[in-house]
């Protein structure tokens, strides 16, 4: 069993359901963050991570901590209900570029700034009214029909 060194508790990092720790590691379940734990520059605020949940990435956001949410950062909307615990909400960014309907057509939306990810991937060419905007669309999850076919799901488009 380890042991991990209390630190003087933080009133941020309490709100953040967290807990201040000496030798915080980011690992799979938890990440640390320094800035909560003011009172000692050897702790580190440890948080649980947020499960992300099918209903938050339907509406093309992540789960993140309340903490790393804010409205006020310009095209962020922070929806708690769509995460699985009250530490978390579901950061969705907003689009700002004029819709289109071939991107909505394909069940995406226009966006300044996309980046495919693991999530999502973009389209340039479905936002005609936009050149700075690219249509941004959820990846098809991969079923085993499929792979055991040797072929990879893809948008129908």
């Amino acid at each position: 069993k380890i042991i991990t060194p209390i630190c003087d508790e933080s009133r941020i990092c309490e709100k953040e359901n967290g807990r201040c720790v000496r030798d915080c590691f980011d690992t799979d379940d938890v990440f640390c963050r320094s800035d909560l734990c003011p009172n000692n520059e050897d702790c580190s605020c440890e948080m649980k991570r947020c499960d992300q949940t099918l209903e938050c990435e339907d509406n093309l956001g992540n789960c993140v901590p309340n903490i790393d949410c804010d409205e006020n950062d310009g095209n962020v909307e922070c929806v708690d209900k769509h995460c699985p615990n009250s530490s978390c909400t579901c950061k969705i960014i907003t689009p700002i570029c004029d819709e289109s309907r071939i991107c909505e057509k394909e069940n995406g939306r226009c966006v300044r700034d996309c980046f495919d990810t693991d999530d999502v991937f973009c389209r340039s060419d479905l936002c005609p009214n936009n050149e700075d905007c690219s249509c941004e669309m959820k990846r098809c999850d991969q079923t085993l029909e499929c792979e055991d076919n040797l072929g990879n799901c893809v948008p129908n488009i």
